[in-house]
C-alpha cells in the first residue's frame, strides 16, 4: 500500500512539473510580443510553462483554436491549429482510408515545426485504443515528430 501511495505521488508530482498553467504577467514580455505581434488584438489567451518553453492557446473562434510553443527568447518552436477534416490534403485521407480501414477521424491539427508543415490526426473506432498519428502534405506517416497533445 505504502508503495502505491508514492507510485501515485510521484505520478502527480512529475505531472506537475511537465507543464502548469501560469498568468500572463508571469510570461517574460519578448514572449508576449510574439503572440502578440501574430496575433494583435487577440485577448483570449491561455499560458502554460512546459519545462523551459512557454505554450500560448489562443481561441480564435468557437471551432479553432492556436498553440503556440515559444522559448524564452521569443522564438515560436512549433505551433498547431485546428483544422476541419475537410482541410486535410487527399493524399492523408486516402492513406488513413486505405492503411486505417475501419477508423474515423476524429480531430486534426496542421502542425508547423522549423518550416515543414504536418497533419496530425486521432484516430478512434469502438474496441480499440485511439491512434495518434503525424502524416506530411504527401500522406507519409511520420515517427520522428511526435503528436502534441
Amino acid at each position: 500500500m505504502k508503495s502505491l501511495t508514492m507510485s501515485v505521488f510521484l505520478f502527480a508530482f512529475l505531472l506537475s512539473c511537465s507543464s502548469q498553467d501560469i498568468p500572463s504577467k508571469k510570461v517574460p514580455s519578448v514572449v508576449l510580443n510574439t503572440v502578440v505581434k501574430n496575433y494583435p488584438g487577440n485577448n483570449e489567451v491561455d499560458w502554460k510553462k512546459v519545462r523551459s518553453n512557454y505554450e500560448a492557446e489562443i481561441k480564435i473562434n468557437d471551432s479553432t483554436d492556436i498553440t503556440f510553443q515559444i522559448d524564452e527568447n521569443g522564438k515560436i518552436l512549433k505551433q498547431k491549429q485546428d483544422i476541419s477534416n475537410s482541410v486535410i490534403p487527399s493524399t492523408v485521407t486516402s492513406i488513413i482510408t486505405t492503411d486505417y480501414a475501419g477508423y474515423l477521424i476524429d480531430d486534426v491539427e496542421k502542425l508547423e515545426i522549423s518550416g515543414n508543415v504536418y497533419y496530425q490526426v486521432e484516430l478512434e473506432t469502438n474496441g480499440k485504443k485511439d491512434l495518434h498519428l503525424v502524416f506530411t502534405p504527401d500522406g507519409k506517416l511520420v515517427e520522428e515528430v511526435k503528436y502534441w497533445d
